[in-house]
């Protein structure tokens, strides 16, 4: 079960992790968090942090409601209602980001979600949904990043490489479901 607390620690600290890594390339500054979590030299910017492996997913996963009940919309929908006019997604276990123009992405989500199942993630207070998109779909809507399909093929292969070594078996069923 996705635990909301948790989730909301490890935002934190990856927004932290961001702005002390990226505070001078990008210009930022934090914001409360509320509606964006930096401005971008003059423009907003709302951050979803990972705190996986980025070798242990082939994935991003974009929300599209932060709560089912009442259809808040989450992800870059709601970095457009809070005025974002930019995205990023971060892993920061290995200082990996994707950046997006908001609207850009927005634009271009529809066609890689076409014919996708849409994923329900559960917590003791409501529901989220979104969508799984793989690295080598969204790769093509970024702004900037700091990794390329090689470098992530490298991360997954290590990661494999290790897991194995590890004897974690599992790792292989979870990786041929597509969890992302």
């Amino acid at each position: 079960m996705y635990e909301f607390k948790k989730q909301l620690t490890v935002g934190q600290r990856g927004a932290q992790l961001f702005h002390e890594r990226f505070k001078t390339e990008f210009k930022l500054t934090r914001t409360d968090g509320k509606e964006g979590d930096f401005i971008m030299g003059k423009h907003r910017l709302e951050l979803k942090t990972d705190d996986r492996a980025i070798g242990s997913t082939e994935n991003i996963f974009i929300e599209q409601y932060r709560n089912t009940n009442s259809y808040a919309p989450g992800g870059p929908w709601q970095a457009k209602e809070h005025g974002c006019k930019y995205f990023a997604y971060y892993f920061w276990n290995d200082n990996k980001y994707f950046l997006f123009n908001t609207d850009k992405l927005l634009k271009g989500l529809p066609k890689l979600i076409k014919g996708k199942n849409p994923i329900e993630i559960c917590n003791s207070s409501y529901p989220r949904l979104g969508f799984i998109i793989p690295f080598n779909e969204i790769i093509s809507l970024t702004l900037k990043c700091n990794t390329t399909i090689d470098e992530l093929n490298e991360f997954k292969k290590r990661y494999e490489s290790n897991a194995m070594k590890r004897g974690y078996r599992y790792f292989l069923e979870f990786k041929n479901k597509n969890i992302a």
